[in-house]
């Protein structure tokens, strides 16, 4: 439902509906709590409650910031992991230029095959949180062509080994990208998240002060930020997924640059 949301629903439409949401069941939650709890806004100890909140919310804070911190972590790897793997792409192209005219060709055209899959539906799919298969055929293409290739030369062989590191490396990297796909927020961690939110705002309501305007001011306040903080852990959760979600243009500069270069 989460990617749903994210690939189908403008962002700020998502922010504003969420944000609003939350606002909103605060303000519900607080209209029926001020029927129960008129006696201990009367004779509450507002020092208690003051170090109740401050704790509840800074560790809310704290979970709330390893989470954000892991899941970015996860995105900028993310994308990390796409350009590492179009650069290994187009440096075995670039050496393959040393093989004889049909081996490179046979090259060329299993790379060439293999980034048209990826920009025109792996990437969906993995915005959908599916795999592709025909990709993973086409990555397979890859390793065939080179296989299928025997050097006879030492400057071919040279080039060859190389080609061959840039092939792991490639696999390596398509490996580590597709895995980023099904990063989200464990469940014991977002179910704490979620509770320490719940505690933090429920607590909130018993902070009074001489007035009932500023009162509501100041809980609004926190649901808001309590909001936006699980909103952007949120849309954090999937990098190929949503407005900003992670890009396959690094593999336009790299391989399909050096292929198009060579005609």
């Amino acid at each position: 439902m989460v990617r749903t949301l994210l690939n189908d629903v403008p962002q700020l439409i998502v922010a504003v509906v969420f944000v609003g949401a939350i606002v909103c069941l605060t303000l519900g939650a607080l209209s029926l709590a001020s029927r129960h709890l008129s006696s201990w806004w009367e004779h509450g100890a507002p020092e208690v409650v003051l170090g109740v909140s401050a704790m509840g919310m800074t560790l809310f804070a704290l979970v709330l910031a390893f989470v954000v911190v892991n899941l970015y972590s996860d995105y900028t790897s993310a994308t990390a992991d796409v350009t590492d793997e179009a650069n290994a792409l187009g440096a075995l192209v670039q050496d393959a230029r040393a093989f004889p005219p049909p081996a490179q060709r046979a090259v060329n055209r299993a790379v060439a095959g293999y980034v048209q899959e990826v920009r025109d539906h792996e990437f969906r799919a993995l915005a959908e949180g599916d795999a592709d298969p025909r990709a993973d055929a086409r990555a397979i293409g890859v390793v065939d062509a080179l296989q299928s290739y025997s050097p006879r030369t030492e400057t071919e062989r040279s080039f060859y080994s190389a080609a061959t590191d840039q092939l792991n490396l490639f696999l390596a990297e398509r490996e580590n990208r597709v895995a980023k796909a099904e990063t989200q927020i464990p469940a014991p961690l977002l179910g704490l998240l979620i509770f320490l939110a719940i505690v933090t705002i429920a607590v909130s309501f018993l902070i009074r002060t001489n007035r009932r305007s500023v009162d509501i001011t100041l809980i609004v306040v926190v649901a808001v930020i309590i909001a936006s903080g699980m909103l952007t852990a949120l849309i954090l959760q999937y990098p190929y997924s949503g407005a900003i979600a992670v890009k396959s243009d690094p593999f336009v500069e790299g391989p399909l640059a050096h292929l198009r270069a060579q005609g």
